[in-house]
């Protein structure tokens, strides 16, 4: 199946079956913005694909990626 022109978010993208939805999604060429708790592994995840984008994460990870007032 080709995700082409897709927008797809994933939730719990850091770990398990969302992580492994993202990299399958983003390797069919939908454009995929990725959810989780965890900053850091979704930094690595975001990394690995160039449709992949990190969007948010906890509320913690949320602060540390706002822009400077």
């Amino acid at each position: 199946m080709d995700f082409a022109g897709q927008h797809i978010a994933v939730t719990g993208a850091s770990t398990g079956i969302g992580r492994a939805t993202a990299l399958m999604l983003g390797s069919r060429g939908a454009t995929v913005s990725l959810i989780a708790r965890s900053h850091d592994k979704l930094a690595e995840l975001a990394a690995a694909g160039e449709t992949l984008s990190l969007l948010s994460a906890s509320s913690h990870c949320a602060r540390q990626t706002q822009a400077p007032r």
